[in-house]
């Protein structure tokens, strides 16, 4: 059986090197450019062709996939099954070309999370679960027939970094398994579109803390963001929250009158619309992330007002 693979993040390359562990015979892998990072602005490749490179695999590097060369590369590869993780849309005359199917591994239950946000919502929303959904790439996004689906469960402390870790280790052996139900020519599953969520691309203005929201919800966005830090700012610096939790009323008797409003002391204590954010650790613009028992001396928080 041959396949191709288009991806570009550690999420993708972890399912490829589990596939290429497993022998399977992937003819090209598709990912972008190198791009200029860092401060330095060195060029550094996708995750995806560090592992390509690793095992010796041939690679095709393209921005656009309006381009004539990949498409005449494709057809005389003539592919069995496209594989296609945490990449762009697949437009119909290269999602058509494989024998069998393209599809898609995505970070979620669909048809709840449609979109470039699976994780972040899944965590945003209090989700008790999440999982991987495998399906068959068409011209909606996010909305062709399902192969499979792995739910696992979660709880309100799990992160984005956490999850996003669990799901990408679980990848390639959710794509074995789909990649063998297609084989033998397993039934699909059409999805429920009246039930879909959407997932939307987190915006910057996501990333701002509203301290008349629930603390719980705040807790929330915290964790849901957390491979940034989503913020709030104390005498004009931006603070970011990391390692948080909510409780309704404090036990040391703190009252605190607004939203906003905190106390420094084993930790700190936010007041909120409704309940108390616990925070652990929290990273002052310009410093590294640090626990919070560190900067109780710092003139900064002398306001204790987060705005």
């Amino acid at each position: 059986m041959k396949l191709v693979f288009f991806g570009n993040p550690k999420f993708a390359s972890d399912s490829l090197e589990f596939l290429i562990n497993k022998n399977y015979n992937i003819e090209l892998i598709i990912t972008n450019p190198d791009k200029k990072q860092g401060r330095g602005q060195k060029l550094s490749p996708s995750n995806v062709k560090l592992i390509a490179n690793k095992y010796k695999q041939k690679v095709f590097e393209i921005n656009s996939l309006n381009n004539e060369k990949l498409i005449k590369k494709l057809h005389s590869i003539n592919p069995d099954i496209a594989i296609v993780v945490a990449y762009k849309y697949i437009p119909k005359n290269i999602f058509t070309i494989p024998k069998i199917a393209t599809i898609n591994l995505h970070a979620s239950i669909l048809p709840k999370y449609i979109g470039a946000s699976p994780i972040q919502y899944t965590l945003l929303n209090g989700d008790k679960t999440s999982g991987l959904t495998t399906f068959v790439v068409n011209e909606k996004i996010d909305e062709g027939k399902i192969i499979y689906q792995k739910k696992i469960p979660i709880d309100d402390k799990t992160t984005y970094d956490s999850l996003y870790k669990e799901l990408s280790s679980l990848g390639g052996e959710v794509l074995d398994k789909s990649i063998n139900l297609l084989k033998n020519k397993h039934p699909l599953k059409t999805q429920d579109i009246k039930n879909k969520v959407l997932a939307p691309k987190i915006k910057k203005e996501d990333f701002i803390i509203d301290w008349n929201n629930s603390a719980i919800n705040i807790h929330n966005q915290i964790r849901a963001l957390s491979y940034k830090g989503a913020f709030s700012k104390i005498n004009g610096k931006r603070i970011k929250f990391f390692e948080t939790y909510f409780i309704n009323k404090t036990k040391n008797n703190i009252n605190l009158k607004y939203p906003g409003d905190f106390i420094i002391k084993d930790t700190i204590y936010i007041k909120t619309g409704r309940g108390y954010l616990i925070v652990n650790k929290i990273q002052i613009e310009g410093k590294n992330i640090t626990n919070v028992n560190k900067i109780s001396s710092n003139s900064l928080f002398n306001k204790n007002k987060f705005k």
